[in-house]
């Protein structure tokens, strides 16, 4: 191969658990999340914990600061896309991920088939639900137990953008059926809430 070309090979992204990156946000503030665990149960995808804080643009907290802030949410990402396409960047690394913590946090999203004698049946969405928790097997429920409407993180993997939209705003600002029953928790500062 010729060295021309060699520059145009993309450098493989490394990602591990406990890595921090950040997100910056049009030279108003930046986020920043942590790498947790990868979820087995959703398509070995990376599950991250977003930090609460938005920090000014020019401010530089250690990593301690960092990872001691309170957690916003939880999600499901693909974090080498994300960094592909410049939507976050690695600041460093923190061994702990407290990831403990996931025993608590119970991922879930509603489908609007199943199956019935191997055929693929029309059901109400809101009635057919998989929940679980990170890299466990997940659990067929009809109707999502109220005891779960306000923690409930969806499970599915999430989109870079849709994961930066939660970021700015505090819930993502698509519509989607399961919000008919999960309440979204707009950041105070937000000046938009979509309702479906």
């Amino acid at each position: 191969m010729k060295r021309e070309n060699l520059k145009q090979i993309p450098k493989r992204v490394v990602i591990k658990p406990g890595d921090v990156y950040c997100a910056e946000f049009d030279n108003r503030f930046k986020c920043y999340f942590q790498y947790v665990i990868q979820d087995t149960q959703q398509l070995h995808s990376n599950v991250i914990r977003v930090f609460k804080t938005h920090h000014p643009i020019d401010y530089c907290p250690t990593i301690g600061d960092i990872v001691n802030d309170e957690v916003a949410f939880y999600t499901h990402a693909l974090i080498w896309i994300g960094v592909k396409s410049g939507a976050w960047y690695k600041v460093g690394k923190c061994p702990d991920t407290n990831s403990a913590a996931l025993e608590n946090i119970i991922f879930g999203y509603s489908l609007d088939s199943k199956f019935v004698l191997i055929r693929p049946t029309m059901v109400n969405a809101l009635e057919n639900w998989r929940i679980w928790k990170a890299n466990q097997p997940y659990v067929v429920v009809d109707r999502l137990p109220e005891k779960y409407h306000g923690i409930i993180e969806l499970g599915s993997v999430k989109a870079y953008n849709e994961i930066r939209s939660r970021m700015e705003y505090g819930y993502y600002k698509y519509s989607d059926l399961e919000y008919d029953i999960i309440k979204r928790h707009p950041r105070p500062e937000a000046d938009s809430y979509t309702k479906r």
